[in-house]
């Protein structure tokens, strides 16, 4: 047989070399996708797994927070912390994931940082009270505020554990800080959630206005706790306000209505001493909407001690309150922030009923005067004040030249 013959048997060599190039481009996708199914796929899912069983759901969630279970750990068991999260997701999907082992995730995702926000609304909606608390903490964690609303649902929760565990979690929240909650923990009868709000409360306030939570938490209140309140040194109380969430605690039992005056009078006092522009609005609205005496004495002075000159025409209407204590701190805060309306008003009160009101006004015009000086003053304004006191100028001039010596 001639070699023509056999190529023509045979078929050529070049189709089954073609045949042959094919079928290990086949199998090398195969391998390929084999290989890729293994490494993005199965080895997360089963790293997930491992590192799911290595969080105890009751020894660790209820004792650290998530922080505490920091990134290193979740190294140690996956490559990344990406692998981690798509390894739980792959497990929800496939419904591997149950009980509390969706609490164990959730604990974990918060763990990892962002990315994992998806998973965690899905499991913020679980029946199990449980796993929607860790996911909550977990949301909180990562920079979200939709767990906001759910932990302080759950602080409320009908159990003592759950609420505690709310409580304790909602610190992490600095800004907007949940003052109402920690308040109202406080004044509850519950005590382990008690204990929680108090120990936040204790760590935010300091020393230097721990004495206000008397105003909630009765056995805190002492002698040396009002001594406190009165020696403590403002740029000590100032540094303090500084932090958001101590400033939101004395904002927020100012107009807590609950309360007795005394407190929310000594709330007042304390914003005295707050950055000016954080509280010029509160003060604003409440002086206008307060009612009790106490309080509104309180709330002019620290208008007056801020220069909030938005305050004066609301300052200058508590000068016709019948409570003299109103009308004296009125009188104090209008020589600080007061103008040609506030003059004109204070001049109406030289013969108030009260002397010490009476000394406060003569001193307050005399800052107002000296403050504006007489080209901003009307001049008749200024002639009818010196022949309603009586002895002309030579009375004037010396009146609140005796002021500032007292």
């Amino acid at each position: 047989m001639t070699s023509d013959q056999k190529q023509i048997q045979t078929g050529s060599g070049k189709p089954r070399s073609r045949k042959l190039y094919v079928l290990w481009a086949i199998a090398l996708t195969l391998l390929l996708v084999v290989g890729a199914a293994v490494y993005y796929v199965i080895v997360p899912v089963l790293k997930a797994r491992s590192l799911i069983q290595a969080v105890s759901f009751q020894g660790v969630l209820f004792r650290k927070p998530p922080r505490e279970y920091s990134r290193s750990a979740i190294l140690q068991a996956c490559s990344t912390v990406d692998q981690a999260r798509h390894g739980i997701e792959m497990l929800y999907r496939l419904g591997q994931i149950e009980g509390d082992q969706l609490g164990s995730a959730a604990y974990i995702l918060g763990a990892s940082g962002q990315g994992g926000e998806a998973l965690l609304i899905k499991l913020s909606r679980s029946q199990d009270p449980k796993v929607r608390l860790v996911a909550g903490s977990s949301l909180i964690q990562i920079g979200s505020r939709r767990g906001i609303a759910l932990l302080r649902e759950l602080s409320s929760h009908n159990d003592p554990m759950i609420r505690e565990f709310a409580i304790r979690r909602l610190t992490l929240v600095r800004d907007p800080f949940q003052a109402d909650i920690f308040c109202k923990s406080l004044a509850g009868s519950d005590q382990p959630t008690r204990d929680a709000a108090l120990e936040t409360m204790k760590r935010i306030l300091g020393d230097e206005l721990r004495y206000l939570l008397g105003a909630y938490c009765r056995p805190l209140y002492h002698e040396e706790d009002a001594e406190l309140s009165s020696s403590s040194l403002d740029i000590d109380v100032r540094k303090r306000l500084e932090d958001p969430r101590a400033l939101s605690i004395v904002a927020y039992m100012l107009r807590d209505l609950s309360l007795r005056p005394h407190w929310r009078s000594m709330a007042a006092f304390r914003l005295g001493s707050a950055p000016k522009a954080k509280v010029e609005t509160l003060l604003l609205e409440t002086i206008r909407s307060e009612k009790e005496p106490t309080v509104q004495a309180q709330i002019a002075f620290a208008i007056g001690v801020l220069d909030i000159r938005k305050g004066e025409v609301p300052v200058t209407n508590l000068l016709q309150s019948s409570n003299s204590e109103v009308r004296f701190y009125a009188v104090q805060a209008l020589g600080l922030i007061g103008g040609k309306k506030a003059h004109a008003a204070l001049r109406g009160l030289r013969k108030d009923p009260d002397p010490k009101v009476q000394k406060a006004v003569v001193s307050a015009i005399a800052e107002i005067e000296s403050r504006l000086g007489p080209r901003k003053l009307k001049l008749e304004d200024l002639q009818r004040f010196e022949g309603s006191t009586g002895g002309g100028e030579k009375k004037k001039s010396k009146q609140p030249a005796e002021a500032p010596a007292k």
